[in-house]
């Protein structure tokens, strides 16, 4: 998608298929991707000008499922964690 937003969220897993179905009922909105279906890990990637109407679809959704938006380094395990110092490279 170009010029879209990544988004990541943590949902119970028995969910991610239904968010996903509405997600798609929306065509154009955004896509959903799991990233860890155990964890209840998902990427949503919408256009940039269209995060506000994802935001009222998510927040009208809440009353039917729980998530929560998380960040990508919550993501990777510490050792893979992006690092400035001089020192991790050596």
């Amino acid at each position: 998608m170009p010029d879209s937003l990544v988004r990541y969220f943590h949902m119970d897993s028995k969910d991610l298929v239904y968010l996903k179905f509405i997600l798609e009922a929306y065509e154009g909105l955004a896509t959903l991707s799991t990233e860890d279906a155990k964890k209840g890990i998902i990427r949503i990637s919408v256009p940039c000008e269209l995060d506000s109407e994802l935001d009222k679809l998510l927040h009208a959704l809440q009353a039917d499922i729980t998530f929560n938006e998380i960040f990508p380094p919550l993501l990777l395990p510490l050792e893979n964690q992006p690092c400035c110092e001089e020192s991790c490279h050596a």
